[in-house]
């Protein structure tokens, strides 16, 4: 969880969401690139990721540009390269 203060007042917190895949949409660049559903996003590029925000900021930066996602799934750590629409 985390959250800001305001003020030195209060914290507002919010849930971190872990980044498990729960759908793959067929013709989509995360099925071309193979992610499965049940993967859970490790990395970005090699930078840790704890949160679906985390994921969100790294990748949205370069449409069109080669991303490395590191997953674990059941038969163990995979390394993934998505290209995200432009």
């Amino acid at each position: 969880v985390y959250g800001r203060t305001f003020g030195g007042q209060f914290a507002v917190e919010a849930p971190r969401i872990t980044p498990v895949i729960d759908s793959v949409v067929v013709g989509m660049p995360g099925q071309r690139a193979g992610l499965q559903v049940g993967d859970s996003v490790v990395a970005v590029d090699g930078r840790p990721v704890t949160s679906w925000g985390d994921v969100v900021r790294r990748i949205s930066t370069a449409p069109g540009t080669p991303v490395t996602l590191d997953v674990m799934r059941t038969s163990g750590r995979a390394s993934i390269t998505v290209v995200p629409d432009s």
